[in-house]
């Protein structure tokens, strides 16, 4: 098996990637990781894991707001409020937008927050997916992109590459939602998150109701 490093963009759980590769590590940028292994890195075969930026924000919703793992808990109980600014903090500082449904996340001002270059786990979640492997001087360290929609068949090129025999893949933390994620969007919502992610629809080519 070549070495590899996953730029764990928030698509899959850890316990997927221990499964598969025998490693928990958690999610870090290309950025982060290259300054703290800068040179193993380097020889690394990298590759990532995206999703269509519509379907991508109501799968955080659903791990944030309902998951019953810990730490989607201990953020509901306050670590949102790591790395935001008081200015955020001050208006939100009481919690109430943890019961808030996905219309209310969506169209708030706390969900169109910027937070490019944020290394807090707290205001990741709000970055453009693309973000997670391309560092500040704009470049993208990236050998392949697997598309969610595609991924079986795009990790199994994955292992052609580094030589590791072909594996099916499981589906783990499943979201409560059963319907199309086009079902829980308003024509607003659909606008919100289209300007939020643009980087990332027209990056990748994805488009609302895929």
């Amino acid at each position: 098996m070549e070495k590899c490093l996953r730029a764990h963009v928030k698509t899959l759980s850890p316990d997927c990637k221990k499964k598969v590769f025998g490693s928990d590590h958690k999610h870090l940028n290309i950025g982060q990781y290259q300054k703290a292994h800068p040179g193993p890195s380097k020889n690394y075969y990298k590759f990532t894991i995206v999703r269509n930026s519509w379907d991508w924000v109501l799968s955080q919703y659903n791990f944030l707001w309902h998951s019953p793992a810990q730490w989607p808990q201990n953020w509901r109980k306050g670590h949102w409020r790591r790395g935001m600014p008081q200015s955020i903090i001050k208006k939100f500082g009481q919690g109430e937008h943890t019961q808030w449904s996905f219309k209310e996340w969506v169209t708030s001002d706390l969900f169109r927050f910027s937070t490019i270059g944020s290394t807090s786990w707290g205001r990741q979640i709000y970055q453009n997916q693309l973000d997670w492997f391309t560092t500040m001087d704009g470049a993208k360290h990236i050998d392949f992109i697997c598309k969610f929609e595609s991924l079986q068949e795009d990790f199994e090129r994955v292992c052609r590459d580094v030589n590791l025999p072909s594996l099916k893949l499981g589906h783990h933390n499943k979201g409560p939602t059963k319907k199309h994620y086009s079902h829980y969007y308003s024509d607003q919502m659909i606008q919100i998150v289209a300007k939020k992610y643009a980087k990332d629809i027209e990056y990748f080519g994805y488009e609302f109701g895929e």
